[in-house]
């Protein structure tokens, strides 16, 4: 088949005029933050987990240059098709470059199955020609040392999550209204359970839910971690239950060498396999020194619990754990560098502006004379250390703080 036809099956608005509306799927807050960037120089880089929507906010971008330049100046690229990555990367590039003419943008997806692409990528970029790149591929391939390298100060890079918190409200039709209080813990409640994967969270059916997450797992586990590191699977994934059932718990590097048997440097390995394909993210107790950042035990977190239940036989619902960990996930999501204080007695996060600590945070599921004191004299202490002048108890009663430091709207900024 000639090249131009195998694009044009991808390609089908170039034959109907417009994008399937089944391409598009949920409107993501990121497509509208990429298209601040659609007109600028740079090479648009858009990484995240597998399965989190990648592809489809490419659609969506497409569907909006289609509707705002035309139909042939928005070209998809799928390298995961047999035909286009044997016929390399410039002929496709020539081809598609022939469709759309000057001004197109190149939507290119799979690029990590394209040999030495950041070379590719780097020569076209530096011709200036009329060719505007948004690319996406394997996390761990787009993170590497080579697309640093060659692509600095060339690229802006986009993280494509599951479903954020926000988008699961808005998808729900909940609003900060207290009258929908009932059914924004009732959303909190299923988050912590099944998570936010796009298709996850869309499909009713609590078998199928379970069954797709378990594949998201052992796919990611297998080709992300495993097969591209180097790594035994079976050993990447005792890690990663362990982690999982261990979540918002202190975790050295020494710890799981010696739980799991192996060399410090191979636990340091899965660690940072974890960490690029995305499963996993790790906040380090604040300390003005970097050395003694690096020092300390970690907590790791998962980017989505659904994982945590697909595969957690037995696991209790200890929604304390879950509740700490949702939040620490919907803070790095939305931009934040966090930390925890550990002095006498432990905060749960320390957010940080431009390098420098600004508020305290303690999370609690349930503010009760039980726990408010403990929670309170963390707090203090954090504060007290480190001068902060804000701090909070986040509860599931306060949503509202909750969105607020989401969208940068409390006075950490102000």
């Amino acid at each position: 088949m000639a090249m131009r036809d195998v694009l044009e099956l991808w390609n089908p608005w170039l034959a109907t005029g417009e994008v399937p509306s089944s391409f598009t799927g949920r409107r993501r807050d990121i497509t509208n933050e990429i298209m601040k960037w659609m007109d600028e120089r740079f090479v648009k880089v858009v990484v995240g987990p597998r399965r989190a929507g990648k592809t489809t906010v490419m659609y969506q971008l497409i569907d909006h240059i289609v509707k705002k330049k035309g139909v042939k100046k928005a070209i998809y690229i799928n390298f995961e098709d047999p035909e286009i990555r044997d016929a390399g990367f410039k002929r496709v590039y020539e081809e598609a470059v022939k469709i759309g003419g000057g001004g197109v943008y190149l939507f290119i997806d799979e690029i990590q199955n394209v040999r030495n692409w950041e070379g590719y990528i780097r020569t076209y970029y530096d011709r200036r020609e009329k060719v505007n790149f948004i690319i996406s591929g394997s996390t761990l391939a787009m993170m590497g040392k080579d697309f640093q390298r060659k692509l600095a100060g060339r690229a802006i890079t986009f993280n494509v999550f599951p479903f954020s918190f926000k988008e699961a409200m808005r998808i729900r039709g909940i609003s900060e209204d207290p009258r929908d209080r009932q059914a924004l813990h009732g959303l909190i409640e299923e988050i912590l359970l099944t998570g936010t994967y796009p298709e996850i969270f869309l499909e009713k059916d609590p078998q199928k839910k379970r069954r797709l997450l378990i594949e998201y797992y052992e796919g990611i586990i297998a080709r992300d971690v495993a097969a591209a590191y180097g790594l035994d699977v079976e050993r990447a994934d005792e890690i990663a239950h362990y982690l999982l059932r261990n979540i918002s718990s202190k975790v050295s590097v020494n710890k799981l060498a010696k739980l799991f048997r192996i060399s410090y440097h191979t636990a340091e390995k899965y660690l940072s396999a974890f960490k690029d394909s995305m499963i996993f993210f790790d906040v380090r107790r604040f300390s003005f020194s970097l050395k003694e950042q690096m020092a300390f035990p970690r907590k790791v977190y998962p980017y989505d619990l659904g994982f945590r239940w697909a595969i957690g036989k037995g696991h209790s619902f200890d929604a304390g754990r879950l509740f700490e960990s949702f939040v620490a996930s919907e803070l790095v999501k939305s931009g934040y560098k966090i930390f925890y204080w550990q002095g006498r007695r432990e905060c749960d996060f320390i957010l940080t502006h431009n390098g420098k600590p600004t508020s305290g945070l303690q999370v609690s599921w349930e503010l009760k004379k039980a726990n408010k004191e403990r929670e309170e004299e963390g707090l203090k202490e954090a504060m007290r250390a480190l001068k902060l002048k804000h701090g909070w108890i986040l509860s599931k009663e306060r949503t509202d703080l909750l969105l607020n430091l989401l969208t940068k709207n409390a006075k950490v900024f102000k």
